[in-house]
């Protein structure tokens, strides 16, 4: 069976997922996985997702073969929703992800980028051995390797585009947002799943480490002729890495990969 246990609101939590904010997210996600496992005729989405995508391909001026980069404020979803609806092209996106556990928190209700990504879309779904060792409810060592990017790519599936069917939290809103997305918006999207460094212990920010690891989602990239990303602030949340730097680092190795990437 694909995806993790999930925990039910009368279980015992630690304080820290005990809050009214961590029960709407385990709420919302349990919609999410709800509605696409009673989907009547089952690759729905999918097929609604796709569907959308060749609609947006027809309409897109943009040429095939441009080159540019984009640098924009907002939300994973609400910025990859605008640019596959721009360029008609199917997103790869950094899944800023937890390296020992698939999801991260994202059945306790977790805020992070990770967990939000899990709720909005059918990527619990994909949470599947090899890389999951059931039994522990943790990534292999092997798997933990390959997100790191250890041996010099990460984890990227190209073959099952992921589906988005959900808005954003929205932090003002009594429940949170999360609104269901309009058939018309569904859209498609390529898990590309990486982890930062934690240096949540206090540990010093290794620059060259980082910027393997930014090579590392590039030439994933490059190997998958995966030429549409949307990257986001790697390991500058909760895992305390230095912004600046990491945006530095990648402004750098995109303009060394630029010609391999731009066609």
């Amino acid at each position: 069976m694909a995806g993790r246990p999930l925990i039910e609101d009368n279980l015992p939590l630690v304080a820290h997922y005990a809050s009214r904010e961590s029960a709407i997210r385990r709420r919302v996600l349990r919609e999410t996985i709800e509605r696409f496992e009673r989907c009547p005729d089952g690759d729905r989405y999918q097929s609604r997702a796709l569907e959308n995508l060749a609609r947006w391909k027809r309409a897109s001026q943009q040429a095939s073969n441009t080159r540019s980069t984009l640098v924009l404020p907002g939300d994973w979803g609400v910025v990859t929703h605008g640019l596959t609806q721009q360029f008609g092209e199917c997103f790869a996106v950094l899944n800023m992800a937890n390296a020992f556990v698939p999801g991260g928190a994202y059945v306790e209700g977790a805020i992070a980028q990770e967990e939000n990504m899990y709720r909005r879309t059918d990527c619990h779904f994909y949470i599947l051995p090899p890389l999951y060792d059931v039994e522990q409810d943790r990534y292999t060592p092997e798997a933990t390797r390959l997100i790191s990017g250890e041996d010099g790519v990460v984890y990227l599936d190209a073959d099952h585009p992921r589906v988005c069917i959900r808005g954003p939290e929205e932090r003002n809103e009594e429940n949170l947002g999360y609104r269901w997305l309009d058939e018309h918006e569904i859209f498609p999207f390529f898990e590309l799943r990486a982890a930062a460094q934690d240096l949540r212990n206090g540990d010093t920010f290794d620059a060259n480490r980082a910027r393997r690891q930014v090579k590392a989602q590039l030439e994933t990239l490059k190997l998958a002729n995966v030429r549409h990303v949307v990257f986001g602030a790697f390991g500058c949340g909760a895992f305390r890495n230095p912004a600046e730097q990491v945006a530095r680092i990648y402004r750098e190795e995109l303009a060394n990969y630029s010609a391999s990437l731009g066609g």
